[in-house]
């Protein structure tokens, strides 16, 4: 009975390889007549095995999505790494569909752990607005 329960426990504890936190996006506002209004989105991902990135959506919105991470040294790709190694890395990506500003979006991130595929989903945090003259 003692080793069903040791085994149960690490069996709940290895589901918590992946954290997601501070998932926020922001509006900015074009500062040129030629530029485009968006919203750029981040949330930073921390993990204590190696995963695959099969897919970061929004949901209930079909648009594919073209991200790019940073690793905790500062170096940035868009070249997704297969598979991450463990640690931290911050994901970033920008839409031009501006009508969900406002709005209670979740993030989806599917990954895979050990050949076993797994989701995360996870509120995201409007931050604010910002203006920029380029």
């Amino acid at each position: 009975m003692r080793y069903m329960f040791l085994l149960m426990m690490l069996g709940f504890l290895g589901c918590k390889s992946i954290r997601i936190d501070n998932a926020q996006k922001k509006y900015f506002k074009k500062g040129i007549k030629q530029g485009k209004d968006y919203i750029n989105y981040s949330f930073k991902i921390t993990s204590d095995k190696e995963f695959i990135v099969k897919n970061i959506s929004l949901e209930n919105n079909p648009e594919k999505l073209e991200y790019f991470y940073k690793n905790e040294k500062g170096e940035s790709s868009f070249q997704m790494m297969n598979p991450f190694p463990k640690g931290t890395y911050i994901f970033k990506f920008k839409t031009y569909t501006l009508g969900n500003f406002s709005k209670n979006e979740f993030l989806i991130f599917d990954y895979i752990i050990n050949g076993k595929k797994l989701q995360k989903k996870t509120t995201i945090i409007s931050d604010e607005i910002k203006h920029i003259n380029k």
